[in-house]
């Protein structure tokens, strides 16, 4: 049992110094620190650390410390996405519809907005909702895009709006009620305002 608790107080030790580290880094790069934020994003990165891996495909992406590298961008970015990581999600899709860092492939890309979508993150129900009415790389599906665009309106605004508005007008009254209801659903599931 002792042994147990031990091991116990190491693991919750290093998981504390490891969030004063990322705090630290985050400190340093909000302050233009940008050496000292990528060298302590990078041993954090190196371990595992998916929003560390996230903010030094973002310091790759930017050229912030460190050259401008895409390919190193991506690869961090992608790391960081396999962990769940919304941003880095997003951003690798971003890479993928661009082929910046990456071969071109907007089926990539598209796996990648939805996973960032299905988190809901704004800009990425935005772009799935524009492969949606266009049927790009996807079966066209107008009342998905309809669903993504109203998800999206409340961060996106008038551009989600008026790409609503656009499939609206080329759907009848019972898919508009199922992508209101969809939409419905969705925003039920995720509130986490403790409502």
């Amino acid at each position: 049992k002792s042994c147990l608790l031990a091991l116990a107080a190491v693991c919750l030790a290093a998981s504390m110094e490891a969030q004063a580290d990322f705090q630290d880094a985050v400190d340093a790069y909000n302050h233009g620190n940008y050496l000292y934020a990528f060298d302590e994003f990078r041993a954090l990165a190196l371990n595992g650390d998916a929003a560390a891996q996230y903010r030094l495909g973002l310091m790759y992406d930017r050229g912030e410390g460190v050259a401008k590298d895409d390919m190193q961008a991506a690869s961090w970015y992608i790391k960081a996405a396999g962990q769940d990581d919304t941003r880095a999600q997003f951003a690798i899709a971003e890479m993928y519809s661009e082929g910046r860092g990456v071969q071109q492939d907007d089926k990539i890309a598209a796996k990648w907005y939805l996973e960032a979508a299905g988190h809901g993150f704004p800009k990425a129900q935005l772009n799935i909702g524009l492969m949606y009415a266009k049927g790009k790389n996807m079966p066209q599906d107008l009342v998905q895009a309809h669903k993504l665009f109203s998800l999206a309106e409340a961060t996106q605004g008038e551009v989600a709006t008026n790409n609503r508005k656009l499939v609206e007008a080329d759907m009848n009254p019972q898919q508009i009620e199922e992508a209101q209801a969809l939409a419905r659903e969705w925003t039920e599931k995720h509130d986490h305002s403790g409502k």
